[in-house]
C-alpha cells in the first residue's frame, strides 16, 4: 500500500466515534507528487486540487472493528500481566 500509513479522523473522545471504520483507499494520480498526508483536512484539500482519487474499498462493502485505545489504557492493561 506504500509509504503513507492510515489516516483516522475520529478518537474515542469524540462524540460520533465509532471503532467500526469503512475503508477507502486514497490513489495518488501522480505518483511523483505524492506526499505524506497526515490528517484528513491534508486528504480533502488534495482530492478537491485533483491530486488523488478516493475508492471505497470492495465497492463500499467492506467495514472493519477497529478500535483506537488511549496509550495509557493499553500500558495499564499491560502492567496487568
Amino acid at each position: 500500500m506504500g509509504f503513507q500509513p492510515g489516516i483516522g479522523h475520529a478518537g474515542p473522545t469524540d462524540e460520533n466515534y465509532s471503532p467500526m471504520w469503512r475503508i477507502n483507499f486514497a490513489e495518488w494520480n501522480n505518483p511523483t507528487e505524492s506526499k505524506l498526508l497526515q490528517t484528513l483536512p491534508d486528504l480533502n484539500d488534495a482530492q478537491t486540487k485533483g491530486l488523488l482519487t478516493i475508492a471505497p474499498a470492495m465497492e463500499g462493502k467492506h467495514v472493519v472493528n477497529c478500535p483506537f485505545f488511549d496509550q495509557q489504557t493499553i500500558l495499564k492493561h499491560m502492567s496487568k500481566q
